[in-house]
């Protein structure tokens, strides 16, 4: 008689991790079943209806002229405009790290937007709210854009992992008073 050894994650069962189980007496359905839960719950990857993904990336926005416009009430609206860009996106702030004149991003999203996209929606509703929300920041930016035409992104799996990202971002201007942490979030293992 073949025996197979079904190993069930401890939260599933809770008398048992390990159950012995003749191979001939389980569907595969069955099987499939709990190999799913088991690798699903342990997983870092997004679970969609036709993909599985995990996007990271890194990105880098300076203020027009690399102007010192982040002050705090313009730190307070980035980080609100961030929070409500991830509730209509698919888009995560892992984590948002200022300095006086460039903002860091550690972005989670899925494959439904390419780098470009999003960056149009982070750069142009940030930018749109924060002239809204804070009007003198118009001001200090006389031809009424925020932020410069170019910016930096990288994925964070060719450089590094995400700790080592993340570190990067929470130790850009360690050194630095002006450096401010204005949000973290874990990374999230199912999007929406």
């Amino acid at each position: 008689m073949n025996i197979s050894l079904l190993h069930f994650p401890p939260s599933r069962i809770s008398t048992f991790s390990v159950a012995l189980i003749p191979l001939g007496s389980v569907p595969r359905s069955l099987l499939r079943l709990f190999k799913w839960c088991e690798h699903t719950h342990v997983s870092e990857y997004v679970h969609k209806q036709r993909n599985v993904s995990v996007l990271l990336n890194h990105l880098v926005c300076p203020a027009k002229y690399r102007r010192v416009v982040f002050t705090e009430e313009v730190d307070s609206v980035l980080k609100d405009v961030c929070l409500e860009i991830a509730r209509r996106y698919e888009i995560v702030f892992i984590e948002i790290g200022v300095e006086k004149d460039h903002v860091h991003f550690l972005i989670q999203s899925v494959p439904r937007y390419s780098p470009t996209p999003i960056v149009r929606v982070v750069k142009s509703i940030m930018a749109r709210e924060i002239f809204k929300r804070v009007p003198t920041v118009k001001k200090q930016l006389w031809g009424g854009e925020f932020w410069t035409k170019g910016y930096f992104m990288s994925t964070v799996s060719r450089h590094g992992n995400k700790d080592t990202i993340k570190n990067y971002v929470k130790n850009q201007g360690r050194f630095e008073k002006d450096y401010r942490k204005l949000h973290r979030q874990e990374l999230q293992l199912e999007l929406f």
